[in-house]
């Protein structure tokens, strides 16, 4: 049995600091299924997408809520609806933030 302090220090999710305390505490708000208990910890989120946490947070959740990892489950994956190229995405700086162009960061896409 861990107690407060403890369950404040292990981290469950290392890509969004999710700690195994805020974990319980939404469990004990009554949240028993994985699907919420993703979205309002953003668990499996992260740059790994649930690499490593989400197997944690399936047997946290079975272990709290007295269920099997089975009958818990994994979330449901999502990826994007349509494919985007990278370049897409980049944008002048001077568009968005006009006379700040000195913000660019150096050696990405699009910097000469």
């Amino acid at each position: 049995m861990t107690d407060q302090a403890d369950e404040d220090r292990i981290i469950i999710c290392r890509c969004r600091n999710v700690t195994l305390r805020e974990v319980k505490e939404i469990i004990a708000m009554g949240v028993t299924d994985i699907e919420t208990l993703k979205r309002m910890t953003k668990v499996g989120t992260g740059i790994c997408q649930g690499k490593t946490c989400l197997d944690l947070l399936v047997r946290i959740l079975a272990r709290e809520t007295g269920r099997s990892p089975e009958e818990v489950g994994l979330p449901t994956l999502r990826t994007p609806v349509v494919p985007v190229e990278m370049g897409a995405l980049e944008t002048d700086i001077e568009e968005v933030l006009p006379g700040k162009s000195h913000l660019k960061s150096r050696g990405g896409a699009g910097s000469p």
